[in-house]
């Protein structure tokens, strides 16, 4: 007889647990596992195992199982692998019958309330306000995760998970940001009152509206700032108690039993966003006050509308402010905010004029141990971003309905910041996680401190992570920068897109025609000659704009010591000396390269330029020279050391001296070429003037740069730089 068809061996009841393989195992590895591990560790590989032999555990085993697994689920967000496979796989033995039995009610329910958000989104609903309008807490969603303005300007406080996911569709090359978190979490965070140093306080008259004890803290030089306790973390032993529950309410009745115990009289707390298990990235949050074992946000009215106090640069989520990290480019503290961008942020809130947007309340300025730092209250009708997704009071928002409408706002908020009263693009921070919700399909761009009004005399200027930044280069960004909405596939959406742009632009009175198989750039050309740079041209004509960041960025380079010493700037005569022997240095190199190099009639031509010392002209094919250096062909060392040489002086001449200048007047040459294109009648004339005026600064440039004693006298003088980059078109 085969194995097939032998008799199955009967296991007495009594014996079955010695006989059969250890059930137990994977139940007691998760038991012992800490919460950290359970969210760090790959546990599937237990799960499975619990999965696979689930039907053989005793009620003893069962009960254990139970808790296990209720302990991920209480612990992990639910889209992480541990809690997804025991939500698909094991929710019969995660939950007791009773349990089971509730949670399908709610479900149901959770379902009839998707269906009519769903028929109001397909009757024309904005799918964020549908959603509110139908979010109600319960297990499910159990805490306050934010607030929405409803249409009547009122404050409609949101309910959720405490966990949800920010999407962007960020490639890893060439990133600004640095690697970045989609899980998200939501905390309540205590307070305290942090004095500061050298505090300035610029304030707008909703300054007046705060509450008094916080008016009055702020006014003796004190902060708000995060503490250490969050009223909705569940510490190990916590978590291990709710696990042991049969109750599906636990978890939202401990959090309220924690609110309500914080103390009767009133305390401020922070409800804030952070990145799940870090600590690294938040420093936002809104105010709440915690009295009489309630906790409600404080609400601010201006006019017939509601606002919640939101405050940034309050500190980190684990309290006050931390270690400097690297951050778009430059240094900025944990859990804080520069000086610069609270004022800048201040400026740019208190140009928003609809009665329902954002609103500057102050920036506070202060010295952290010399770290120029700020602290910005505003009141904001909403906590919702575009970004926002895994939690039922947010939409689907990868799907292609979603990425529609979100084309749509942002195209719309491009054509309202560049043709605003005062205009302005966003700084490398157009994505959608910065885009605000609130009301009946109201939006704006957050991130206030980002937003560069084209009259900004700090800009242009050169930045380590984007490069030459002016308004050109940010729009292009921008355009860019559609592909990190999440869902965007350019294939399916880009004439979307393009559609979009042309819509948004035609209600601002610009028609520019985009074709679908231009690249990024070309449409950023077609939009810059279509109307932006006029918007650029006019609103630095109005502001009387000067170049104040151009001039900085000059005296910078002209004034280091190591370029000092390079370009022998001690004295005209010593940099004449220097400029005369740099050009016999270039001729020797250019001797030597025509032996080695296989087309001599490109050094032969280079070679007249040098012969005649036409600067400009050397400058322009500097790289031609340097690229056959490079390739090193039949050059000895010295040969080699003596061309570098050569090539460094002219390279160093041009980075301290001249390109600063000439890169800007460049800017300007294509912002008023560019502007002739769109400029109203009216203007034709006034722009027609400003082109005479750059082609002869231009022309004044060349001029200069080929006379050494002229070089030296002009642009090692700031105050003649400064003259020089000053355009009279803009100075009405």
């Amino acid at each position: 007889m085969d194995n097939m068809d032998k008799e199955p061996t009967f296991i007495p009841p009594q014996e079955s647990a010695s006989k059969r393989p250890d059930f137990s195992r994977a139940v007691e590895s998760l038991q012992r596992m800490s919460v950290r591990d359970i969210g760090f560790l790959d546990i599937v590989s237990d799960l499975e195992d619990v999965k696979e032999r689930a039907e053989g555990f005793s009620e003893e085993e069962k009960e254990k199982a139970r808790v296990a697994l209720k302990k991920i689920l209480i612990a992990l967000p639910p889209w992480r692998r541990g809690a997804n496979f025991v939500s698909q796989n094991l929710e019969n033995l995660a939950y007791t019958p009773e349990e089971q039995e509730n949670l399908a009610m709610l479900r149901a329910e959770t379902e009839a309330r998707q269906a009519e958000v769903e028929r109001e989104v397909a009757e024309g609903a904005s799918p964020w306000l549908a959603r509110v309008k139908h979010n109600e807490q319960n297990a499910l969603n159990p805490v306050a995760v934010g607030f929405y303005q409803m249409p009547d300007g009122q404050i409609r406080t949101i309910f959720g998970s405490r966990y949800f996911q920010s999407k962007r569709q960020i490639k890893t090359e060439g990133l600004f940001f640095g690697g970045r978190s989609e899980d998200k979490e939501v905390n309540l965070l205590s307070t305290k009152f942090q004095a500061v140093d050298r505090s300035e306080i610029i304030r707008s008259p909703l300054f007046d509206l705060l509450p008094e004890d916080l008016r009055m803290r702020i006014e003796r030089g004190e902060i708000l700032v995060t503490g250490e306790k969050d009223l909705y973390d569940l510490s190990e032993p916590e978590i291990e108690n709710l696990a042991a529950s049969k109750d599906i309410s636990a978890v939202p009745n401990h959090v309220e039993n924690k609110i309500a115990n914080a103390g009767k009289e009133k305390q401020y707390y922070l409800l804030y966003q952070s990145d799940y298990h870090s600590d690294e990235t938040g420093r936002t949050g809104v105010l709440m006050a915690i009295e009489d074992g309630k906790a409600e946000p404080v609400v601010i009215t201006v006019g017939d509308k509601q606002f919640v106090l939101e405050i940034k640069g309050c500190g980190k989520k684990g309290g006050g402010f931390g270690r400097m990290h690297h951050r778009t480019g430059r240094d900025i503290i944990t859990g804080g905010a520069e000086r610069e961008q609270a004022v800048n942020e201040f400026d740019r809130l208190s140009e928003m004029a609809d009665d329902d947007a954002p609103k500057a309340v102050a920036s506070i300025l202060f010295d952290n141990h010399g770290y120029q730092q700020g602290y910005i209250l505003r009141l904001t009708p909403s906590t919702i971003r575009a970004s926002y997704s895994s939690n039922e009071v947010y939409p689907a928002i990868d799907s292609p309905e979603q990425v529609s409408e979100i084309l749509d706002v942002y195209t719309q908020e491009l054509a309202e910041q560049v043709f605003a009263p005062n205009p302005k693009i966003l700084d490398r921070s157009s994505h959608s996680e910065n885009i605000l919700l609130w009301g009946d399909g109201k939006h704006t761009f957050t991130d206030f401190s980002d937003h560069v009004a084209f009259s900004d005399t700090h800009y242009p200027h050169e930045e380590s992570h984007g490069g030459y930044m002016t308004p050109r280069q940010m729009l292009e960004y921008y355009i860019k920068m559609v592909e990190e909405i999440p869902g965007y596939q350019a294939e399916r959406d880009k004439k979307l897109f393009l559609q979009s742009l042309k819509t948004a632009f035609a209600q601002k009175g610009y028609n520019v025609s985009l074709e679908e198989n231009e690249d990024y750039a070309g449409i950023t050309k077609r939009l810059w000659e279509g109307g932006i740079a006029y918007q650029v041209f006019s609103a630095r004509r109005s502001n009387n704009y000067r170049a104040e960041g151009v001039v900085e960025e000059f005296r910078k380079s002209v004034t280091d010591e190591y370029h000092q010493r390079e370009l022998s700037l001690a004295s005209e005569q010593d940099f004449v000396e220097k400029y005369e022997s740099g050009f016999q240095k270039i001729l020797t190199a250019l001797d030597i390269l025509q032996r080695v190099e296989a087309d001599s009639s490109k050094m032969s031509r280079i070679r007249g330029l040098v012969e005649s010392k036409d600067l400009p002209g050397l400058l322009k094919n500097l790289d031609q020279i340097y690229k056959v250096w490079q390739e090193g062909k039949n050059l000895n060392e010295d040969e080699k050391r003596n061309i570098y040489e050569a090539i460094s002086y002219f390279s160093g001449l041009e980075y301290t001296l001249i390109r600063v200048v000439k890169r800007y007047l460049e800017h300007e040459h294509d912002v008023i070429f560019s502007a002739e294109s769109s400029a109203p009648t009216g203007e034709q004339t006034v722009v027609g003037e400003a082109r005479k005026e750059i082609d002869g600064k231009m022309q004044e440039l060349e001029t200069t740069l080929g006379n050494p004693q002229d070089l030296f006298r002009k642009f090692t003088d700031p105050n003649w730089v400064k003259s020089f980059v000053s355009l009279n078109c803009y100075h009405q």
